[in-house]
Formats: C-alpha cells, sequence, structure tokens
C-alpha cells in the first residue's frame, strides 16, 4: 500500500523540505493523489501546508492540467496567509491556470496586493505574473509598468533583476501590444515603416512546415523553425544512436540527415568533453534512440549553464510526445517518473517554457537559494551576468499544448543575424508558435538545422553555422522522416 502523504512532509522547520521529493515522486507515478495533496494545503501544521503549495506549484508549472482541478487552493483563503513562502508559491503559481472572469478578478487582486508585500520574492514574482497576465490583459499594463519603475531604482538586486527579465518581455511584445488603428496610425508618422518580421512558410514535406524568418527587433536576426505535425501520416523521429567508445560519434547534422535519409534534423544534446579534437563523446543528459537508452540522467560538471536532471522531450514510437522528469529514486538515472517507454529522447540545458510560462533558470544566491544553477563558470556567471543572457546562435525544441505538433527552432550569429537570448527565443516561442513546453538545446556554434531539397533531393544546411559551412561536429542531432507532398 502506498503511504500516506501527509506524515512525508511533517517534521522540520521552515528551511527544510522534509521528505517533499518522494511525495512529488509519488504524485507523479499516481497522478489521481494529487487531490490528497491539495487536501494538505489547508492543513493545520502549517509547514505541511506550506509544502504542500510548494509541491502543487512545482506539479503545476510541469503540468498544470493535472492541478487545474485544484486550482482554487491557490485564490482561497490561502493566498491571504502571513507566512511569505506560502505567498510566494501562489503568486509564481496563478498565471499557469484559466481563470472565470470572477475567478481573474481574484487573481489580478492577490498579484496587485502582493506587489508591494514587505519580502522581496514575494513582490518580485508578483510582478512577474501580473505581467504575463498582462499580455492579454491591456488594462493591467499601466500598473506593471508603474511598479517595474519602482522596482528598478530600488535599490534590490532581486527586485532589479525581475524588473529586468519583466522589461524584457514587454519589450519584445511592443510591436505586438500596439493597436492595430494605432500601429497603422504610427506609419506615416515615422517617414517610413514600422519594421515587422518577415516570413517565408512553406510545407516542402507531409507534416512539416517550414519557415524562414528575418526581424530588425530587438537587433538584426535569421532564424529557421520547423513545425512538424504528429498526426501526419508518414512523420517519425529518430536521434542519432549510440556509437563509438563512449555514448556518441560526433559528426554534423547535415552528416546524420544524408546517413538517416532523413527529410530534416537539427542538433539536439549538448555533449562532452568539448572543446576537444576527440571524436568518441558522451551526450549531456538522459538520451534514447529508438529506445535504447544511452545517456543518463545527470549532474552536469557546467551547472553554471546545464540543470541537473534537467527534463527531456520523449517521442515515442506511435509519435506521443511527453515531456519527462528523471526519477531520483533511480541510481543508474535511466528511469524516468512518467509510465512510459523511453523511445526517442532529448535533453538540453533546462526547461525554458512551462505550461506556455517563461522559465530561465536561476543562480543560487542569497536571495534564491532554491535555484537550479551554480554561480561560476568561464565568465563568473551569476544572476546578474546569466550564461542564459548571451546572444548568440540557438537551438531550441518546443511541444504544443495539445502534444500533435513539435516545434524545432534556431537563430543564427552568422550571415547578418546577430544571435538571441534564451529568454528571447522562449517568448517568442510562446507568442508566435504556440509553444506550450520547450527545452533549450546546445547553441552556438552547435546551432545546426538541415533540410533536404523536396525538389531536387539534395540535403544542405538551411543556416549559417558559426563554426564551419558545413556546421559543426556535434553529439546528437534529430532527425525527421516525412513523406512527399503529392
Amino acid at each position: 500500500m502506498a503511504p500516506s502523504l501527509r506524515p512525508l512532509l511533517t517534521g522540520g522547520d521552515r528551511r527544510s523540505q522534509a521528505k517533499s521529493a518522494q511525495v512529488r515522486a509519488l504524485v507523479k507515478a499516481d497522478p489521481t493523489r494529487i487531490a490528497e495533496l491539495a487536501g494538505l494545503v489547508e492543513d493545520d501544521d502549517w509547514l505541511v501546508s506550506m509544502r504542500a503549495i510548494d509541491l502543487l506549484e512545482k506539479l503545476a508549472h510541469e503540468d498544470a492540467s493535472r492541478v487545474e482541478p485544484h486550482k482554487t487552493v491557490f485564490i482561497g483563503a490561502l493566498a491571504d496567509s502571513d507566512r511569505w513562502e506560502i505567498r510566494l508559491q501562489i503568486v509564481r503559481a496563478l498565471p499557469l491556470f484559466k481563470w472565470s472572469a470572477r475567478e481573474r478578478q481574484r487573481v489580478i487582486a492577490i498579484l496587485s496586493r502582493d506587489v508591494s508585500f514587505p519580502q522581496t520574492f514575494v513582490r518580485a514574482w508578483a510582478l512577474d505574473s501580473l505581467s504575463i497576465l498582462a499580455r492579454s490583459d491591456p488594462t493591467l499594463r499601466p500598473i506593471v509598468r508603474r511598479h517595474l519603475k519602482a522596482f528598478e531604482t530600488s535599490g534590490s538586486k532581486a527586485l532589479v533583476a525581475r524588473a529586468r527579465h519583466v522589461r524584457a518581455r514587454l519589450e519584445s511584445l511592443a510591436l505586438c501590444l500596439l493597436p492595430f488603428p494605432l500601429f497603422l496610425f504610427l506609419l506615416p508618422q515615422s517617414g517610413g515603416s514600422v519594421p515587422r518580421p518577415t516570413q517565408s512558410v512553406s510545407q516542402p514535406f507531409v507534416g512539416i512546415t517550414y519557415i524562414e524568418r528575418t526581424d530588425t527587433i530587438p537587433r538584426p536576426l535569421g532564424m529557421h523553425i520547423a513545425q512538424i505535425d504528429l498526426t501526419a501520416p508518414g512523420i517519425r523521429l529518430k536521434l542519432s544512436p549510440p556509437a563509438g567508445a563512449h555514448e556518441v560519434i560526433r559528426q554534423t547534422t547535415l552528416e546524420f540527415l544524408k546517413a538517416e535519409r532523413a527529410q530534416l534534423a537539427v542538433n539536439a544534446h549538448f555533449f562532452w568533453p568539448f572543446p576537444s579534437p576527440e571524436t568518441d563523446v558522451v551526450v549531456i543528459g538522459i538520451g534514447a534512440s529508438e529506445g535504447r537508452v544511452y545517456s543518463a540522467c545527470e549532474s552536469p560538471v557546467q551547472n553554471y549553464a546545464l540543470v541537473a536532471f534537467a527534463p527531456a522531450l520523449n517521442v515515442d514510437r506511435s509519435n506521443q510526445a511527453t515531456l519527462v522528469h528523471c526519477d531520483p529514486a533511480d541510481p543508474e538515472g535511466r528511469r524516468v517518473l512518467e509510465r512510459l517507454t523511453l523511445w526517442n529522447t532529448v535533453s538540453g540545458s533546462a526547461q525554458i517554457v512551462t505550461a506556455g510560462v517563461i522559465t530561465i533558470p536561476e543562480y543560487k544566491d542569497a536571495e534564491h537559494p532554491g535555484a537550479n544553477l551554480t554561480p561560476g563558470g568561464p565568465n563568473r556567471y551569476s544572476n546578474a551576468n546569466s550564461w542564459y543572457d548571451a546572444i548568440t546562435a540557438r537551438t531550441a525544441i518546443g511541444l504544443s499544448r495539445d502534444a500533435r505538433t513539435v516545434t524545432l527552432f534556431t537563430v543564427d550569429v552568422r550571415g547578418g543575424s546577430a544571435g538571441m537570448k534564451v529568454r528571447e527565443v522562449a517568448e517568442m516561442l510562446v507568442r508566435d508558435y504556440d509553444v506550450w513546453n520547450a527545452l533549450n538545446l546546445d547553441g552556438g556554434g552547435s546551432t545546426s538545422m538541415a533540410m533536404e531539397d523536396p525538389v531536387t533531393h539534395v540535403p544542405s544546411l538551411v543556416n549559417v553555422s558559426s563554426d564551419n559551412p558545413s556546421g559543426r561536429a556535434v553529439g546528437s542531432s534529430l532527425a525527421v522522416y516525412a513523406q512527399p507532398r503529392r
């Protein structure tokens, strides 16, 4: 018989988590137990209540639909708790759910109140959540901007850092937020046209939509996006298989595309050692190719950039796509909490979109004790100088909310394109390509997308590599097979 959840959440003090990791594993293995966990948020022991709401918030970030039936716990009496630890989890969770008009009024009231809460973390995340809601509610934008100015001049590192993220979100949405008549009115006033992205959209194969996109905001950009309809006839995916003395033998994404006679391919895992002339390498994070799990979950050496035991995207042999999470109870690191067979499994540095919300990892410091990254590394990375804020070539993979569409994204840092921050990539995926969950894959010189010409059948690299004209030899690539259009 499975143990009761409550005893696992008792004991210790406000700084400890008791056996929260075990509870999380139990609930993910049996999602029906979310109801039991939700019932504990009103426990007489405030530590149990705090740990229960914390777990619900984490589960909601992974898959909000599972917690949706119990979402009202986040807008009930607990939202008025005098414990900042509880309020923090509530304000972080509120943008994850769909609310009725009356419930939304309560949500906005909570966030508008807590953006002035004495505890810094609560204030910071209340504003962040308000800014997410403001994307679809213009009446909230003046409120967000007013508090944004106060945060930027507060002198608090946490508030200034959060303000930077919020302002970047607002600026990236600026053109999209203009009312259409105002947009037209602005054209003659500026003496020219307002810069807008240009896109060339084609369907080279059944189930593949290929997009070439250029933009001038926030800087010159050249992007290549492929959206894969997993329900289309003939669509099949494959990750680079195991080979060599370690886990894989490095090859370019174009070489992999040619060898597999696939129609599309993109680079995938980070790999180690790098930089190195060695061709036999290991990929970082869990990896599987057609059912062969050859790379395990791990805590990487590059913990200033890569999150330990990062989530992965699994596409099974019937094209069912799922975000999967490492099982902490497995000493070999080759199992996940979800009840499924790992088939083609891709892992990156971190999950950068979670249930439609941008989730860029942060660094551990006095104000972020529970963060996922360790400060340091070659450039002394920190929350003030994040690895994720570097402007460079990027590769990402996303999944739609209905799990029927995989989006492959690359942006270059050569050929007239200046590159992007990871947050900018995540925001574009959510805003323009209906991505619900996304992972950041290996970027920089590794960024590669290759495709077969649908007419000549000649494969080529479609992006401009910053490594060499044929692309870097990488640890793994993800291939897509598709039928020709008739």
